[in-house]
């Protein structure tokens, strides 16, 4: 299998790449349009270092955070290999990985529009990919694999290792939290790896995981659920998506939080996210 780059032009003509797994470029093309995603241009991604020392290097001149895609194909153990040695190599280079929304494939079956109903316009106005029945499936692979990786011990081992939620909602993010913690208690005792973990599937979010609110969510409720170290700033500045005024709409839902909790959403889980690193990159 190998890693192919695609580029395409976004919902509001920006310019976008993804880089997708496959066997050869024709698969590559198949799951592609599978995702909606018309290509502009697909060539084969550059080999990956495979020296974590040059991996090091490279990662901490020129990288803030990694994206990373969902594998089409159950990888081979080999790939899972790699995948954990290039997990080490972010930890130890203090790289974060980052999900956004449309790394992880079709967000839902178009079957659920096929409802005898017009197709209503998009957020932005016009017919692109972005709806109120879109909206609720945004959470479900990252709520999946997060989860996933917590029972799985990855987070155990990689205690420094940090993970941004990008433009995919915080407003789930209680209930998940809650979710795991009843997971835990109901297989806790026939499952090995959950006997392993050291901490409860919160802490594990609250310690190192960020997920950035829609301006429309209500920030100041998910911190008195979930914690005020797990939501994350951002406007979605130039596009649309974050409204005319969101530090207006945010500043409205944190209207009885602390000048501390409104630290940590604008600018200390940034800085924690980029593993302590925010002032060293702002000054570069």
């Amino acid at each position: 299998m190998a890693a192919f780059l695609a580029s395409y032009t976004g919902p509001t003509g920006q310019p976008r790449t993804v880089t997708i797994q496959a066997n050869d470029i024709a698969e590559a093309k198949k799951l592609l349009r599978r995702r909606g995603i018309r290509i502009r241009e697909l060539r084969e991604a550059s080999p990956a270092k495979t020296q974590t020392s040059k991996t090091d290097r490279a990662l901490g001149k020129s990288w803030g955070s990694t994206e990373i895609s969902l594998f089409d194909k159950a990888p081979s153990i080999k790939e899972k290999a790699v995948f954990a040695n290039k997990l080490s190599a972010l930890v130890d280079a203090g790289v974060p990985i980052v999900f956004h929304v449309g790394g992880t494939g079709e967000l839902l079956d178009r079957n659920y529009f096929n409802n005898g109903l017009p197709v209503p316009p998009d957020f932005h106005g016009g017919e692109e990919n972005f709806r109120s029945v879109d909206y609720m499936a945004i959470p479900v692979q990252p709520a999946q694999t997060l989860a996933t990786m917590i029972f799985d011990g990855v987070f155990e081992r990689f205690p420094d290792l940090r993970v941004g939620v990008v433009e995919q909602g915080a407003i789930w993010v209680p209930s998940w939290m809650r979710q795991m913690e009843s997971a835990i208690d109901a297989f806790g005792r026939h499952e090995e790896r959950l006997q392993k973990l050291s901490l409860r599937p919160s802490e594990y979010v609250r310690r190192q995981m960020k997920f950035t609110p829609y301006p429309t969510e209500d920030v100041g409720w998910i911190v008195e659920q979930a914690g005020s170290e797990v939501v994350l700033f951002s406007s979605d500045y130039p596009h649309v998506e974050g409204g005319r005024r969101p530090i207006e709409r945010f500043e409205r839902s944190l209207e009885n939080c602390s000048d501390e909790v409104r630290q940590r959403f604008y600018h200390d889980n940034f800085d924690d996210l980029m593993g302590g690193r925010l002032g060293s990159l702002l000054a570069a």
